[in-house]
C-alpha cells in the first residue's frame, strides 16, 4: 500500500493502518511512518495538506477504542510530528512519567480494606471477614447499603486515600516539574502558565466566582446521592428525535443516509457525517473533525442501550450530540500553528447541550421524559475545583497548608469539619487530567444557562447560536464572542 501525503484518501486514512497485510506491526508502523514523513516541498501549499494529514490521522488513532500497541505508538509518533508543527512547547519527561504513574496507581488500585475488623460489614456477611476492593463500583455500591455513617465515613475514607505515600511522592514531582516548565517559559508559577489566556485567568478571580455560586445539594462526600426518578422508554427513538431536534434547532439540515447515519448541512456548506449507535454507556467518538478545505468531519455518537433512563442520562446524550456538531463545524488549519482558544470554555457546546435539556420548548420535541432535577451546584464540586486550584498553586507540595485549606473549605461548603486522615490530593485522578481547569464545567454550565434563557426570550435563534457558538468559536477565541451577545460574569470585569 503506497501512501500519498500530497493528496489524502478520501476514505479514512486509518483503515490502511488497520487492514495492513496480515496485520503485521512492521507493516502498520511502515505505513505510518510514511504518512507522518513531512514533504520534501516546503510550499505552503504541501506544507498545509501535510498537516492537514496530520490532523487527520491523529484525530482517526484517538478515536479507535482499543487500540494495539503499534497503533498506540503510531498515535505517539503523530501527535509528536503534530506538536511540532503547532509549536507547542513539550512537557518535560519526568512530569509525563510522574503524571502516568500517578494515574496508575490511582486508577488501577488493587488494595482492600478489611470490614469486619471495624463491624461495617454488610447484611449479607455479618458474621464473615469481608474485603472490600477500592475500585469505584464497588465502593459505590457499599455506599448504597453501607449499616451506618460511620462505616460510610470509613469506607470512603479507605477509597479516598488509596494512593498511599506514593502518590504523596510523584505529585510533589509532578508539581516541581510543572513549576520549572512554566519558568522556562516566563511565568511566574505553574498555575499562571496554564491559567494564561483562558476566560478566567487569575486564581483569586476563579476562587472569588465559585464561592459566589449557590450550593443546592450540601450532601457530604459519603453520602449517597438521593435515588434518581427514572423511565423506561425507547432509547434509539430518543437519540433520533433529540438529534433531529437539536439540529432543527440550530437551523441545521440533515439528508439521512441510513436509519441511523445523517448527513450535516449548513445551508449549502456540508459539515460532515454523524452516526447514532447503541452501546453500554452514553459518549461519542469524533472520527475526524471538519478541516475547512481538506476533510469533512465523522462523529459517531454512542447512546444507552438501556431502556431505564434517569434525566442525567438525557443530559449526557444531548452534551455528546452537541460536541459532535461543535466538531463539525469547521476548524481551520490555523487552530493547529500555535493559535489557542480558552482553555477553560471547550466545555461550552456540551453545556449548551444540556442546557437545552431542561429547557421545556426544547424537551417538547423528545417525548416523554424523565423528571428534571433542579439544575444548581453541588457543594462537593465547587469543593474539589477550589482545591484544584490550591494545589496547583504550589511550586512543591506544601501538606499543611494543603491540609489547612482543606479543613477551610469544607467547613465552607459543607458547614462541618472535614474528617481526620483525609488527603484530597491523594489519589485525584482528575487533579492531573484537567489540572487547575476542574472549575470548568461550572464555568460551562453557567455561560450555557445564560444562552439558553437569551434563545428561550427570543433574544438569540437558534441559527446565531450555531453561527456564533459553534462556527465562529472554531476560528477564534470565545471571549469576544461571548461579550458581544451579553453574556458575562461579573468577576470579569
Amino acid at each position: 500500500m503506497k501512501a500519498n501525503w500530497v493528496k489524502p484518501p478520501r476514505a479514512l486514512l486509518l483503515s490502511g493502518l488497520l487492514v495492513s497485510p496480515c496485520g503485521l506491526a512492521s507493516d502498520t508502523l511502515d505505513l505510518c511512518q510514511k504518512l507522518i514523513r513531512p514533504p520534501e516541498s516546503h510550499t505552503v501549499i504541501r506544507q498545509q495538506r501535510y498537516l492537514a494529514q496530520l490532523v487527520q490521522l491523529t484525530d482517526q488513532l484517538r478515536a479507535v477504542p482499543a487500540r494495539a500497541q503499534e497503533l498506540a505508538q503510531c498515535h505517539h509518533l503523530a501527535s509528536k510530528a503534530l506538536a511540532t508543527l503547532e509549536h507547542q512547547p513539550s512537557q518535560p519527561v519526568t512530569q509525563l512519567t510522574a503524571e502516568a504513574a500517578y494515574l496508575n496507581l490511582t486508577t488501577t488500585s488493587k488494595r482492600q480494606l478489611r470490614l469486619d475488623r471495624v463491624g461495617c460489614q454488610t447484611a449479607e456477611s455479618v458474621d464473615q471477614e469481608e474485603l472490600l476492593p477500592l475500585r469505584r463500583q464497588d465502593v459505590g455500591r457499599y455506599l448504597y447499603q453501607s449499616p451506618s455513617e460511620r462505616c460510610s465515613q470509613y469506607v470512603w475514607l479507605g477509597w479516598e486515600n488509596r494512593g498511599g505515600d506514593d502518590t504523596l511522592l510523584l505529585l510533589d514531582r509532578i508539581l516541581k516539574a510543572a513549576s520549572l516548565h512554566a519558568k522556562a517559559q516566563g511565568y511566574t508559577s505553574s498555575i499562571r502558565h496554564t491559567l494564561a489566556g483562558n476566560y478566567l485567568s487569575d486564581p483569586r478571580q476563579i476562587a472569588d466566582w465559585l464561592q459566589s455560586l449557590p450550593v443546592s445539594n450540601r450532601e457530604l462526600p459519603w453520602q449517597p446521592h438521593a435515588a434518581p426518578r427514572y423511565l423506561n422508554l425507547d432509547p434509539r427513538q430518543l437519540s433520533r428525535a433529540a438529534f433531529t431536534a437539536l439540529t432543527h434547532t440550530l437551523g441545521l439540515t440533515l439528508a439521512a443516509l441510513d436509519d441511523d447515519s445523517w448527513q450535516v448541512w449548513d445551508q449549502r456548506r456540508y459539515l460532515g457525517v454523524v452516526t447514532l449507535t447503541p452501546g453500554k454507556r452514553t459518549g461519542l467518538r469524533v472520527i475526524q473533525r471538519h478541516i475547512v478545505g481538506h476533510h469533512f468531519g465523522v462523529a459517531e455518537v454512542v447512546y444507552r442501550s438501556k431502556s431505564k433512563w434517569r434525566d442525567s442520562h438525557v443530559e449526557q446524550l444531548l452534551a455528546r450530540q452537541s460536541q459532535a456538531l461543535y466538531a463539525l463545524a469547521g476548524q481551520p488549519l490555523t487552530s493547529h500553528q500555535g493559535e489557542q482558544w480558552e482553555a477553560d470554555l471547550h466545555g461550552l457546546t456540551a453545556a449548551l447541550g444540556e442546557a437545552l435539556g431542561h429547557s421545556v420548548p426544547f424537551r417538547d420535541q423528545l417525548g416523554p421524559l424523565p423528571p428534571t432535577t433542579p439544575r444548581g451546584y453541588r457543594a462537593g464540586e465547587l469543593f474539589d475545583a477550589e482545591m484544584a486550584l490550591a494545589v496547583w498553586q504550589q511550586d512543591s507540595l506544601d501538606e499543611d497548608q494543603l491540609l489547612a485549606t482543606q479543613s477551610r473549605l469544607f467547613q465552607h461548603y459543607f458547614g462541618q469539619p472535614a474528617p481526620p486522615n483525609w488527603r484530597w490530593w491523594n489519589a485525584r485522578p482528575q487533579l492531573i487530567r484537567q489540572g487547575p481547569l476542574l472549575y470548568r464545567k461550572q464555568l460551562s454550565r453557567q455561560l450555557a444557562a445564560q444562552l439558553i434563557t437569551r434563545w428561550q426570550q427570543g433574544q438569540l435563534s437558534g441559527s446565531q447560536l450555531w453561527r456564533r457558538l459553534y462556527v465562529n468559536t472554531n476560528h477564534q477565541a470565545m471571549a469576544p464572542t461571548l461579550d458581544a451577545m451579553g453574556i458575562e460574569l461579573h468577576q470579569r470585569q
